[in-house]
């Protein structure tokens, strides 16, 4: 990512699973400054100097384009070495293995553990399959990185088709 990001809003992303490659404005500019284009803009910057920005860029020879990349990877090198570590970790990551859970039965909640162990030790499970009380699956799957997934679904079909995207 780059440009202008709250540190929150790249935290909320990166608590969500997602792995961010981020590079500030100021880092950006520098990068096209190596090669004597000057980015930077304001909202009230014209139509016209955007264009002649542009028009700059696509005058620089494909070496000189990849220069600014360059510039950009060899100022962020420890980012960019952490981002592509994980990205070769997303890509070797394979399932080691696979647990479904049938959920039968009604949903009880317990304001002490007393009456939750209680819950458990009658043995309710016999009745619940016994009157057919299907509550759905909960599947989890372990990746070879550390990585788990877990979902819940309360039709076959949708635990099916959530499966089978993972193939």
């Amino acid at each position: 990512m780059a440009g202008k990001f709250t540190n929150n809003s790249l935290n909320q992303m990166e608590s969500e699973g997602f792995k961010v490659l981020y590079f500030s404005m100021k880092a950006i500019e520098e990068a096209f400054a190596s090669q004597n284009i000057y980015i930077h803009w304001e909202e009230d910057t014209s139509e016209k100097e955007l264009q002649e920005k542009v028009d700059q860029f696509e005058r620089l020879s494909k070496r000189e384009q990849q220069l600014i990349g360059d510039h950009l990877m060899s100022n962020h090198k420890e980012q960019w070495e952490i981002f592509l570590q994980c990205l070769q970790n997303a890509l070797k990551r394979t399932i080691e293995s696979i647990y479904i859970i049938s959920l039968f039965g009604a949903e009880k909640e317990f304001c002490n553990i007393q009456d939750a162990c209680d819950y458990i030790a009658s043995d309710q499970k016999e009745i619940a399959v016994k009157k057919n009380m299907f509550r759905g699956y909960e599947i989890i799957v372990k990746y070879s990185n550390g990585d788990k997934i877990e979902m819940r679904f309360q039709k076959k079909r949708d635990a099916l088709t959530s499966l089978e995207k993972l193939v």
